[in-house]
């Protein structure tokens, strides 16, 4: 006798499991993946931060190192304003005053070229660190300086590009400070 199978013989009545099993697994791989992604994306802002924060630092170290090598600049105790001097460029020199404006002119030039809105200050603060994320005003005037002399570089850190100043001198948007005593 022979014996015949049906199609059907063998198979269970289950149609279709794995087939959801499947799309479950890759509902959940897809969900590793967009976690995979965020930390990445994560990791970009943090690396972009740390190289704004060690640029400022180098920056406002070497503004220190360019002050500490002209102290008469610091007795006259004023952030200069003007253009850089080609003079002080050339072998033909320049003034000493003429030498701090070119200086801080190019650096200027140099914070606004590597940082976000990039930008510095010198001056006279008693309280340099007020505990004031972006505490970029000084307390001290030209004629009366009365604390240690500082350089604060400040740049905008988040996504935030608008800069906006309260009436103390505070930067109020997303800014952070980065401030070396002389």
């Amino acid at each position: 006798m022979k014996s015949t199978l049906s199609p059907n013989a063998g198979r269970s009545r289950q149609t279709g499991v794995s087939l959801l099993e499947v799309l479950i697994a890759i509902l959940i791989l897809s969900f590793g993946m967009l976690g995979m992604l965020g930390l990445i994306i994560n990791s970009y802002k943090l690396t972009s931060s740390s190289n704004y924060r060690t640029i400022a630092a180098q920056q406002a170290y070497s503004m220190a190192d360019t002050l500490r090598s002209n102290v008469l600049i610091l007795a006259k105790f004023q952030t200069p304003s003007g253009t850089a001097q080609a003079d002080c460029l050339k072998s033909a020199g320049c003034t000493a005053d003429e030498m701090y404006v070119t200086d801080f002119a190019m650096w200027s030039a140099r914070l606004a070229a590597m940082l976000p809105a990039g930008a510095g200050t010198v001056c006279s603060d008693a309280t340099p660190n007020d505990g004031v994320p972006g505490a970029w005003a000084c307390d001290a005037v030209a004629a009366n300086p009365t604390g240690p002399f500082v350089v604060k570089v400040c740049w905008i850190e988040g996504q935030s590009w608008q800069v906006t100043t309260a009436g103390d001198g505070t930067k109020t948007s997303d800014w952070e400070c980065v401030r070396t005593n002389l």
